[in-house]
């Protein structure tokens, strides 16, 4: 059984549940971008505690790698104008061990794209619009827009 790290006391209920979430990513092919987002915080929170023995840390890291090659889309021209997962939605100052040569020309292509996107402000916006009738839209794209503005200057701080 798992010491108490921070992350689980170590019951078998938790340690199942950790097993079964990678067996599911090992399992799932195409992975949502949100769900990738929790299986990166789950990477990290594992290896920074130490916690090896309940699955293969490196195998799942390179799992999530191919997960993320997967869900990133390869067209940069889509970045911050469609609903698309972008290299800034995984890689805004943190999980830059999952950054492979292969993503390396679409961050550097997303990068190259924000001074276009940057409002006067010097925020950016959501690239979304709501689908359906959403009077409190204008106030949550109001609560979103500076989360976003500090992932997109981290992401272009990045130098891969």
């Amino acid at each position: 059984m798992v010491e108490n790290a921070g992350i689980s006391d170590g019951t078998p209920l938790e340690e199942a549940l950790v097993r079964q979430g990678v067996d599911d990513l090992r399992q799932t092919p195409d992975v949502s971008g949100e769900a990738l987002k929790c299986y990166l915080l789950a990477y990290e929170l594992l290896n920074r505690n130490g916690i090896s023995d309940l699955v293969d840390l490196q195998a799942l890291k390179d799992l999530i790698a191919v997960r993320l090659d997967a869900a990133i889309c390869k067209e940069p021209e889509k970045y911050d104008v469609e609903y698309v997962p972008a290299p800034s939605d995984f890689f805004a100052g943190s999980y830059l061990e999952f950054v492979t040569p292969a993503l390396r020309p679409l961050i550097r292509a997303e990068q190259a794209a924000l001074g276009k996107l940057q409002q006067p402000d010097g925020g950016f916006d959501i690239s979304w619009e709501w689908g359906t009738p959403y009077p409190e839209f204008a106030q949550a794209r109001s609560w979103w827009r500076p989360r976003l503005t500090i992932d997109k200057l981290l992401f272009d701080a990045l130098e891969v």
